[in-house]
């Protein structure tokens, strides 16, 4: 019936000039079961069920990661920029809405929020810089689960390791990532992302077609990476990334994708590995992450070119106060 109308429409607005019965289609047998298989006594069907799924995937493993093997630069660091998105270097204009005092450790700093928005309207990220008395020396992005929101206590004062990267000349930025802070009616942090309903649970319904949120926040990083090294190409700031939460994972493959962006960082990772979720609704899952290394393999690319990088979470030993050990390292 649709296919019907549509064929009206056609012929009249692009004036193809066909005769009515041209427009009616015509009826026609169908075929059978039997005619419209490949397979039969001669031709039987191959295996098929769970079991030879799992044997066809893990055949399918094996043979990649022997590909890998062979050239990891060559494959992991470009399947990391494929699986977030990222293309390249993301123009980003800064909006400026407000600035106002916020008090931290006794004193008070400087802060204006903003909005971070990409060239062609596809990100929109609110954000917040908070600024030293004394000259600038480094600059900092914050990264945390709450957003931009978590430079700061329950209170509304600045976070005490926010306080020290201050006292000590460091402009703090942080930004509400998707799915954080603004991005959510109620603020609170986003637990469980939205999937396609679909009587089979399978990440493909929803995952073939959109980005992961995992993916998503990640470019949001890589975006305000760029950002920050282009702003004014003639400073020489030293830039960390610091990310002491569940936001360690993103920086991580932030930096795997972009590490020439940073001179130092430290990230928390808590043991993450893609490989080890099994909840497709997870803000933390990411189609076929596992594959190229899974966290361990996007942490030895960032590592490759960012100067210092404190890993804490996989097991090597860790300074007592990563702060410290940040305001030691950084710009090195």
């Amino acid at each position: 019936v649709t296919r019907h109308e549509i064929y009206r429409w056609y012929n009249t607005h692009f004036r193809l000039g066909l005769a009515p019965e041209k427009l009616t289609e015509r009826d026609y047998p169908l075929l059978t079961p039997e005619q419209l298989t490949v397979w039969d006594e001669k031709h039987p069907a191959p295996a098929g069920g769970e079991d030879f799924e799992r044997k066809l995937l893990k055949w399918w493993h094996e043979d990649a990661q022997a590909q890998l093997g062979k050239s990891p630069e060559k494959f992991a660091s470009p399947a990391w920029a494929v699986l977030i998105g990222w293309s390249g270097r993301s123009e980003v204009a800064v909006e400026a809405e407000k600035e106002w005092k916020v008090a931290g450790g006794g004193l008070t700093y400087r802060a204006e929020t903003a909005i971070l928005r990409t060239q062609g309207g596809s990100h929109a990220l609110p954000a917040i810089e908070i600024r030293p008395h004394a000259d600038t020396r480094r600059e900092v992005l914050w990264l945390d689960e709450r957003g931009k929101a978590g430079l700061f206590t329950d209170t509304g004062a600045l976070r005490p390791e926010v306080c020290r990267l201050l006292e000590k000349g460091a402009v703090v930025v942080g930004v509400d990532l998707f799915g954080q802070g603004e991005f959510q009616p109620d603020g609170q942090p986003l637990t469980q992302t939205r999937r396609t309903k679909n009587p089979r649970e399978a990440a493909a319904y929803t995952s073939g077609y959109n980005p992961a949120v995992f993916a998503q926040r990640v470019h949001d990083v890589c975006a305000v990476l760029s950002l920050q090294s282009s702003t004014d190409p003639s400073d020489t700031w030293p830039r960390s990334v610091v990310a002491l939460d569940g936001t360690g994972p993103l920086a991580a493959v932030a930096l795997a994708v972009l590490p020439e962006k940073i001179d130092s960082a430290v990230l928390q990772t808590g043991g993450f590995r893609f490989g080890g979720g099994l909840d497709l609704q997870s803000p933390d899952f990411l189609p076929a992450a596992a594959k190229y290394g899974d966290l361990p393999g996007a942490l030895r690319l960032a590592r490759g070119s960012t100067r210092q990088m404190l890993i804490l979470g996989e097991g090597e030993a860790a300074p007592a106060d990563p702060i410290a050990w940040l305001l030691e390292n950084a710009g090195r």
